[in-house]
């Protein structure tokens, strides 16, 4: 697949402006908790009480991509909010071409007022945040594309566009990295941030594969990935391009994250009924370790300070040393937690909330 870069940073038809601000000081939702011990051999702990959890955004619509910047989270958003503050946008309401979707942003400390920073996108996924700007791919009336927004120059630019699909996004600072799942396979394609130059293709997968996530070293790009929606698989690819190898395939689940650290290829098996897993193995292959095993669904993770974190479809955030040991809960009870980011704290997208939760 080849792609073309958009020419020139060239300005793209969608709505640039702070969106209504929709919540001061969030509450934590009910239900929610804290969690309490670790549990052994992948088991959870405890639970005990709300206090140290802070809602950050209350009342969202189906966030998806999460980043953090130096004092603000944002997050991508299937729905924002109708002018009056009145609710989310039914995506079914919106007249042909528009999108309800939108750029979020809130304090990472809590308690100042949430708004949009960007209205008007059509399903905004994947996120990231570098040296004050953002990326994130969405779907729109001209196909899918990857787009971007200055912070400070308050400015929405085509980073690629004629995209097919792209479900994941890394980046090494310098470079942006994608999986696109085409018709034949998968595709993995790169572009330099600062650049305008054409993408290049690093490599392809023939067959029934999807792309659940990606991660980048100084050697190579990391692909976890689904195998015919029954079991997974993760690969990795030199940086400079050619031959993906297999570090690992099976499961009862897609490989739907991935994450590289200290030499370590971290990922999760999305497998219901206790079937799920969390998995690492040496990034130039070898040997792979079981760390987290009878998960219920876990999707994203991140890797932080030697400790791996993770979201369960069962509700709840979760951690386990990425040398192994035991799974700790951090929180539970959540409606749908999703997309995860980890600095001073865990950062955590829900079907209608971001929350940070204390490590």
């Amino acid at each position: 697949m080849h792609v073309r870069r958009a020419a020139g940073w060239t300005l793209v038809g969608i709505g640039v402006a702070c969106g209504p601000s929709i919540a001061t000081a969030p509450s934590v939702p009910n239900g929610i908790t804290n969690g309490g011990g670790g549990g052994g051999g992948g088991g959870g702990g405890g639970s005990g009480g709300d206090a140290g959890i802070t809602a950050l955004a209350t009342g969202l619509y189906l966030p998806q991509g999460l980043a953090l910047g130096p004092a603000e989270v944002y997050w991508t958003s299937t729905g924002t909010y109708e002018a009056d503050g009145g609710g989310p946008i039914d995506a079914g309401t919106l007249p042909a071409g528009g999108g309800p979707g939108g750029i979020g942003q809130a304090s990472r400390a809590g308690g100042d007022t949430v708004s949009f920073l960007v209205t008007d996108l059509e399903a905004p996924d994947d996120l990231l945040y570098v040296n004050g700007v953002l990326y994130w791919s969405q779907g729109n009336a001209g196909g899918v594309s990857i787009d971007s927004f200055g912070i400070s120059g308050n400015t929405v630019r085509a980073f690629a566009t004629g995209q097919a699909l792209p479900l994941a996004m890394t980046t090494n600072g310098s470079s942006l990295y994608w999986g696109a799942s085409v018709g034949s396979g998968v595709a993995i394609d790169t572009a330099a941030l600062a650049s305008t130059a054409d993408a290049t293709e690093l490599g392809t997968l023939s067959g029934d594969f999807t792309v659940g996530g990606l991660a980048v070293d100084t050697a190579s790009v990391y692909v976890a990935a689904g195998v015919g929606g029954l079991t997974g698989a993760v690969f990795s690819l030199p940086i400079a391009g050619g031959k993906l190898s297999t570090l690992w395939s099976g499961g009862q689940g897609p490989a739907s994250d991935v994450a590289v650290a200290s030499g370590q290829v971290y990922w999760t098996v999305d497998a219901a009924g206790g079937a799920g897993e969390v998995l690492a193995a040496p990034s130039t292959g070898g040997l792979v370790t079981t760390l987290a095993a009878g998960q219920d669904g876990p999707v994203h993770l991140v890797v932080n300070d030697s400790v791996v974190y993770f979201t369960s479809s069962a509700g709840a955030v979760l951690s386990v040393p990425a040398a192994g040991g035991a799974v700790s809960t951090l929180a539970s009870g959540l409606d749908s937690p999703g997309a995860l980011a980890v600095d001073d704290a865990v950062y955590v997208a829900t079907s209608t909330a971001i929350l940070r939760v204390p490590k």
